[in-house]
């Protein structure tokens, strides 16, 4: 467990948090023409930074965005990874407390090293997923913070295939078409590079993550591991969608 120190600006901070998690959007972002309830804009160049994936919600009065996190993008990051892991702490296998005190130089590199995408409503950041090429042979853990595991036994870990981490949606804006929007831009990151496979970890306990995930066509590998070794009744699943 990270120990660090507790200051008003850490409890203002961890305060800010617990909003986020009950965010609800004030004003929606302008539509633009053209815009379609439901309708998801992206392209195959959609893996450059600060490129905008535009999306509208159902009943078409909000709009959300979806955007690579570009460098400036760091501190919109760190909150709404904390957020994540504040509201749905079994959903990862890293903690709140083991990336609260993480540097402000941790997060830079998040953005540097593979693409962040972070769901916008106006000013206010709801929602994230990471994406990553998977090595040749290996396997990522479902906690963001890359590449480790051992290799897949279907060869989709091998010649073409990417890792989805750090998928989450502020529970107040759940619904409205964001997860969908999130793996679409992670989706289109990776058949722009070539994958043929999008690969992640789902926890046994995460029911409406497992549904999501089967609706959007992805299955079982039939490959399992603990979500964290000091916690031995709580397991995930390793799932797959096909890109070709």
């Amino acid at each position: 467990m990270h120990v660090f120190p507790w200051s008003p600006d850490t409890a203002a901070f961890v305060n800010g948090i617990r909003k986020l998690t009950r965010f609800r959007p004030r004003q929606p972002i302008a539509r633009k023409p053209g815009d379609a309830p439901g309708c998801i804009m992206c392209c195959a160049r959609a893996a450059s930074r600060g490129t905008i994936l535009r999306m509208i919600t159902g009943d078409a009065k909000v709009l959300f965005e979806i955007r690579r996190a570009a460098p400036d993008d760091w501190a919109a990051l760190r909150r709404i990874r904390l957020a994540a892991l504040a509201e749905a702490p079994y959903a990862f296998g890293s903690t709140l407390d083991r990336e609260i005190g993480l540097p402000d130089r941790h997060w830079r590199a998040r953005i540097a090293v593979f693409p962040q995408f972070i769901a916008w409503a106006g000013a206010e950041p709801v929602g994230l997923a990471a994406g990553y090429v998977e090595p040749a042979g290996d396997a990522a853990h479902g906690d963001g913070t890359g590449p480790g595991r051992e290799g897949r036994e279907d060869g989709a870990g091998a010649g073409g295939s990417w890792h989805l981490v750090s998928m989450w949606v502020s529970p107040q804006v759940r619904g409205n078409g964001i997860a969908d929007g999130l793996v679409a831009a992670v989706s289109a990151c990776a058949r722009a590079d070539g994958a043929r496979h999008l690969t992640l970890w789902v926890t046994d306990v995460n029911g409406r993550a497992q549904a999501f995930y089967r609706r959007r066509g992805f299955r079982s590998t039939g490959r399992r591991q603990l979500v964290r070794p000091e916690e031995p009744g709580h397991w995930e699943e390793e799932q797959v969608l096909n890109l070709s």
